[in-house]
């Protein structure tokens, strides 16, 4: 029996059906664009074919009976891999009834874009000429332009600046319709009785209102009378306020979307489970790299939430806006990110306590807005710290600028494994506390190494560093001052204690 296809998976998982959706359907698929590119340009090619058709009839090219037939052999093929991924058929049957499991599959082919999909795949054979409806079908063919949608990601960001503001164009369209409605009742009650030969029904009352009122003027209907004119009138003048006024609308919508496309917003708009920086430092841009390099960004997104210049780093999703904002802190999804980590915009300086209290209170905010995120917190004054510490929860504090970056992304990469103790036991002002693996410390290969040959080394180079303890991706939490017999492993993570100084430690 079949398994259900795995939705979430952030990496190409074994199985056809799998793979399938990995392209198909899959956001995590990084690549999932040049399918997509690939299957725009079909659509537009097909869309071309027909067109072309229309043109040269009734002289069909062969040419080009071939070439829609080829694209319509696409679509059929794009069809039938959604149609088979779209839910787990086999396994719904065993974990429940075929009835269950056909309803969701009927559920799929009723949804809009999967009526269009059915719809694209219509034929234009000569065969269907005899049933008179070879041109219609061709028309229903042209919905292949709404297929576009589906690739077209940025609509659904129109779409919500639309809602946004669905009440006011629902109060304009409204009276605009009542205008309408009421100018064409009234110029067809005084115009059809004085004898317009150009208004004699009220459809054609409609059209005229029509006409006027969007300032069109074809002028093969107007009125004769006074008082039609000055309906008229009032009628060209009403449309300042009616359908200026919804044009005025569309335009905010599609500005707002353009102008929050280049402040970075509307790439916001679809991260979740994401890593946030607040703020844009030196620091930050040093953990950015590491994340990069250490493929987490492979599984999740950053997102950079800042006032100050953009980020020079493409591998971030940039938003312009103050941390500090409850407001701009839930535009950059901060209620749906999976780790947080604020920076300091301030300089070195120390015992900046304003500065200090400003990053906590982002990092509350953070907390409120989404408990389960795990919270990293740069400081500067230690004696703030110790002040505060106990009312932070489980929010992580490091030293501003002076325990290394590595310490950060150690977090992020082991959620609630960095103990705070490690952090006591670094020294604001002199000393940084920085993480590497023992094949670094080391600077060669083995099987294993002994946390005596560690230490022994550090003091054989001279190095102003020493040796804290290690942590192993099997355990918990740092093991701290560990046995001088305990074996390490090549990428066990290694705390070290530095001198800033370059002075020994001892």
């Amino acid at each position: 029996m079949k398994g259900r296809v795995e939705r979430d998976a952030t990496k190409p998982r074994k199985g056809f059906r799998n793979r399938l959706y990995w392209w198909l359907e899959n956001p995590n698929n990084p690549d999932k664009w040049k399918l997509d590119l690939v299957l725009v340009s079909v659509i537009v090619s097909s869309i071309v074919v027909i067109v072309a058709k229309i043109a040269i009839e009734p002289d069909e090219s062969a040419l080009l009976d071939s070439l829609d037939l080829a694209f319509l052999g696409v679509f059929v093929l794009e069809y039938s891999a959604r149609f088979t991924v779209s839910t787990d058929f086999f396994a719904d049957c065993r974990d429940r009834n075929i009835w269950k499991a056909v309803k969701a599959k009927l559920r799929w082919m009723t949804r809009p874009f999967s009526i269009i999909d059915a719809f694209a795949l219509i034929p234009s054979t000569r065969a269907l000429r005899t049933m008179r409806l070879f041109r219609l079908l061709r028309i229903a063919r042209l919905l292949r332009v709404l297929k576009i949608a589906r690739y077209a990601g940025g609509l659904d960001g129109y779409v919500k600046e639309f809602r946004k503001r669905a009440y006011e164009l629902f109060i304009l369209g409204f009276v605009t319709v009542a205008v309408l409605a009421f100018a064409s009742v009234t110029i067809f009650c005084v115009e059809k009785p004085a004898g317009n030969e150009q208004i004699r029904t009220i459809l054609d009352a409609g059209w005229w209102s029509v006409v006027t009122l969007t300032t069109v003027g074809y002028g093969d209907t107007y009125p004769i009378t006074f008082v039609g004119r000055a309906i008229a009138a009032m009628l060209m003048m009403t449309s300042i306020a009616t359908i200026g006024g919804i044009g005025a609308v569309v335009t905010s919508a599609i500005m707002s979307r353009i102008d929050d496309a280049k402040a970075g917003k509307a790439a916001m708009a679809q991260l979740s489970g994401h890593i946030l920086f607040c703020g844009w430092t030196p620091c930050a841009e040093k953990v950015a790299k590491a994340l990069f390099d250490s493929d987490i960004l492979d599984e999740s997104k950053l997102a950079v939430l800042t006032s100050g210049e953009p980020p020079a780093y493409d591998a971030c999703t940039y938003y312009n806006g103050d941390p500090t904002s409850i407001t701009d802190l839930k535009r950059a999804n901060a209620d749906t990110a999976g780790f947080c980590v604020i920076f300091l915009e301030t300089g070195s300086q120390r015992d900046n306590v304003p500065k200090d209290r400003m990053a906590v209170m982002i990092a509350l905010q953070v907390k409120s807005l989404n408990p389960e995120c795990r919270v990293v917190l740069e400081l500067s004054s230690r004696k703030f710290v110790e002040g505060i510490k106990h009312r932070l929860g489980d929010i992580e504090v490091i030293a501003k600028e002076h325990i290394d970056a590595d310490i950060i992304l150690n977090t992020i990469r082991n959620v609630g494994q960095t103990s705070k103790m490690l952090c006591d036991v670094s020294d604001f002002q002199n000393n940084r506390l920085v993480v590497r693996r023992a094949r670094d410390v080391l600077h060669r290969d083995f099987d294993s190494v002994s946390v005596r040959e560690v230490k022994r080394h550090l003091i054989g180079e001279k190095a102003s560093r020493l040796f804290l303890g290690y942590l192993e991706s099997t355990e918990k939490s740092p093991v701290l001052n560990p046995p001088n017999d305990r074996s390490l492993r090549p990428d066990t993570q290694v705390y070290l204690l530095e001198r800033a100084s370059g002075e020994a430690s001892g």
